[in-house]
């Protein structure tokens, strides 16, 4: 279920962003519906955390089992209850997470509270919800500590199904908890070897090492099989992010430089006419720009993108030489903005060697 529900999630981040690009583009970033978004999602989620716990009422302790080894019970939230009562609900959504996801991963509460099998639905819904909608927002909710405390309320679900079925058994729900949580960030982040020592390392208990293992690798391989995880989806929605995939060495054997650049390049004189770079920069997609210098074109250094703006910029607000170029204008020297120690590659130089040095 933590796999299913983890793939799910970053197929849904997926459409969710590629939905977002379209509304916020460059051209239009719409800065004020981003934070019109950001404050009716804060409202939202206010009224849920603070409405839902008045509308779900109270359910009485049994006086005789109040008083528990505090070492082995925690204590439920009391709410708008009285000391006789308690309110689940509130335990999960009206307290910090911090304290939530530790009574979510407690063995017993004193005087016989428990969870509910629908209030452990609601709020892992309500949680999940509010971090699927928020992602790509101006203020995001959280990726790792929402999906931990979301995932301790579906293995805490799970243990107090198997507790119904199986009555006289032994069962810790908070240890159900723990791998719940395990599972639902294997199924967000696909993280394996790291996650479960993290895991590990929470409960110092070296025994939850198989049955932690076990969970994040069947929720990993079940969520696999819907797309990336939600870190990888976050990167390929980003266009200015080029990632490599791990298996391209296989099939890069052979090819050199001269095989993936470009044959129209782009160059820029170490003075330059500001019209002419902003004709550059609109034209020409590259990142970085050689300058060269003379008849022969000597190569001087490089200029990235960024450097070439903020040279521009410097043009047009006066620090600039006036007519050093033929027709005259304004004329900014590149050299002092450029990369005048730039790494020269052979155009026979493999590309493996380029890309791994």
């Amino acid at each position: 279920a933590c796999g299913v529900m983890g793939g799910v999630f970053c197929r849904c981040c997926w459409h969710l962003g590629e939905a977002r690009k379209k509304i916020y583009t460059k051209d239009k970033p719409r800065l004020r519906l981003r934070v019109l978004e950001v404050l009716v999602m804060a409202l939202c989620i206010l009224l849920a955390c603070v409405i839902t716990p008045f509308a779900w009422g109270c359910t009485p302790l049994v006086p005789d089992v109040i008083e528990l080894n505090p070492h082995d019970h925690g204590r439920m939230a009391r709410g708008q209850c009285t000391e006789e009562e308690y309110n689940d609900v509130a335990t999960l959504i009206l307290q910090p997470k911090h304290k939530a996801i530790k009574a979510l991963f407690t063995h017993a509460f004193e005087g016989g509270a428990r969870f509910s099998e629908f209030s452990l639905v609601f709020t892992y819904m309500l949680v999940f919800c509010a971090t699927l909608l928020s992602f790509g927002m101006a203020m995001p909710f959280g990726i790792f500590v929402p999906h931990i405390y979301a995932g301790a309320c579906l293995g805490r679900l799970a243990g107090q199904m198997v507790q119904r079925l199986y009555p006289g058994a032994s069962v810790h729900l908070g240890v159900y908890a723990l791998v719940g949580a395990a599972g639902q960030l294997a199924g967000i982040c696909r993280m394996t070897v790291s996650l479960t020592m993290i895991m590990v390392e929470i409960t110092n208990n070296m025994r939850l090492t198989v049955p932690l293992m076990l969970c994040i690798m069947v929720s990993k391989l079940v969520a696999d099989t819907f797309g990336p995880s939600a870190f990888q989806t976050a990167i390929e929605l980003n266009p200015q992010i080029r990632m490599i995939q791990g298996d391209w060495q296989d099939s890069a054997h052979g090819i050199t430089v001269n095989d993936i650049c470009t044959s129209e390049v782009v160059v820029l004189h170490s003075k330059e006419k500001v019209s002419r770079i902003a004709t550059v920069l609109d034209r020409a997609p590259f990142h970085m720009f050689p300058i060269v210098e003379g008849p022969e074109a000597r190569l001087l250094g490089v200029i990235s993108r960024h450097r070439l703006v903020h040279a521009a910029k410097k043009g047009n607000a006066g620090e600039c030489e006036e007519g050093d170029a033929p027709g005259g204008g304004k004329v900014v020297r590149l050299t002092p903005h450029a990369d005048m120690t730039p790494e020269v590659k052979h155009f026979n130089t493999p590309v493996t060697r380029v890309l791994n040095h």
